[in-house]
């Protein structure tokens, strides 16, 4: 049983043991968006860590010098931005762990796949092939890794944090995109066949029947809810793991770039023209009259309170920040309750009282461990009394 609870103050929300839960207010979604100290070119994806702290951005073929493009990180949110050793290449796509250390980036043709363990600092090229590749995901942990070609090639695996690499079972096709879940045990691959699904890890996969052939695709944290969209004009959705769907006219495009926060509830797809914003699993979506650019990739918090989004074609890398209000749930398991709260992407402190109408609120020590499978923050507790719980910054 989930009880909302009433707001104890635009930051703060609690909850009572015996109530078994809390649900807060939606954030609100009127974007600003400020340019970053990024360089101007042609920004080809972006990927961030859960709590949008740390960002990688990599950058295509450049013309008319026709050189590669760059790898630039971000440590502090996208105010500043540094180049890293990363060869030049005409990259295509990143992914990152939850925590920002582990980095994938694939590239055209001649197809590169490079890695690297700590925040883009240094980088391991694992893989040389004639694929093109164009699209890659990782688990949170960074361990599992999924890539995949746009010329009619496989799908191929790693286990290893991209040491190593394998084809998987799915058919050969023209790719499109790649997304998966945070414990990387359910995957989703478009295609112009379709969109296929694996729920073992890439072991086997098979065909969403009811799927459009979307262009661009991106899953909440436990692989259930699906934002996608086509190369022109619509914005899909799905709540139950790709079984239905609903779609939601956007305006015309030629491309359409999507992300989804660790629920699902936030979703954003970002086009030639306009970056458009759903609140509500993508049942309905608002243009954010964001500043006009040739956007190429977007990527969002665990929280869905800081946005990134890249241009290409000289284009520059723009920020929203919006104001986090995180959602509180607890779960009761045997003897223990356990208090969690999606990955935030601002500094909060988890309190205790055993009287909700008191102000004699208390910080806890208990540092919080980050689940994997789910992004979310908890804090496990004995299940003894009565007490209410709130996160503050």
């Amino acid at each position: 049983m989930n009880t909302p609870c009433n707001r104890m103050n635009s930051r703060a929300f609690s909850l009572g043991i015996s109530l078994l839960g809390i649900l807060s207010a939606s954030p609100s979604h009127a974007q600003i968006w400020v340019q970053t100290s990024a360089p101007l070119t042609n920004w080809q994806a972006i990927a961030s860590s859960a709590n949008g702290r740390k960002l990688v951005a990599v950058a295509a073929t450049s013309y008319p010098c026709f050189c590669g493009g760059p790898i630039f990180t971000s440590a502090d949110s996208g105010e500043t931005w540094v180049e890293t050793d990363a060869p030049l290449e005409d990259w295509r796509a990143v992914a990152s762990s939850a925590d920002g250390a582990k980095l994938v980036a694939v590239a055209a043709y001649p197809g590169s796949i490079y890695s690297s363990t700590n925040s883009g600092a240094t980088w391991l090229q694992t893989v040389v092939s004639n694929l093109d590749w164009i699209s890659v995901a990782c688990s949170a942990d960074g361990s599992k890794l999924v890539a995949l070609g746009s010329s009619f090639g496989p799908i191929f695996m790693s286990t290893n944090s991209g040491k190593t690499w394998n084809p998987t079972t799915a058919p050969l096709s023209s790719w499109r995109a790649v997304a998966s879940s945070a414990d990387g045990s359910r995957l989703l691959a478009t295609g112009y066949d379709g969109v296929y699904i694996s729920v073992d890890s890439g072991a086997t996969w098979s065909l969403l029947t009811n799927a459009p052939a979307l262009g661009r695709i991106a899953c909440s944290a436990d692989g259930s809810i699906f934002a996608g969209a086509l190369p022109i004009s619509r914005a899909f959705s799905s709540v139950d793991s790709g079984q239905t769907w609903q779609t939601v006219n956007i305006g015309s495009s030629t491309n359409w770039a999507v992300t989804c926060s660790a629920d699902g509830r936030l979703m954003v797809a970002a086009s030639d023209f306009a970056i458009n914003v759903s609140t509500d699993s993508g049942a309905s979506w608002t243009n954010t009259s964001a500043p006009f650019g040739w956007w190429s990739s977007i990527a969002c918090s665990a929280d869905g309170a800081r946005l990134a989004v890249a241009g290409g074609y000289n284009g520059g890398i723009y920020l929203s920040q919006l104001t986090p209000q995180p959602l509180l749930h607890i779960s009761l398991t045997g003897g223990d309750a356990t208090v969690s709260w999606i990955v935030p992407s601002g500094s909060y402190v988890l309190q205790q009282n055993s009287n909700s109408a008191s102000s004699n609120w208390t910080d806890l020590t208990n540092a919080p461990s980050l689940n994997l499978t789910n992004l979310r923050d908890q804090v496990v507790f004995p299940a003894i009394g009565k007490s209410f719980f709130r996160i503050t910054q």
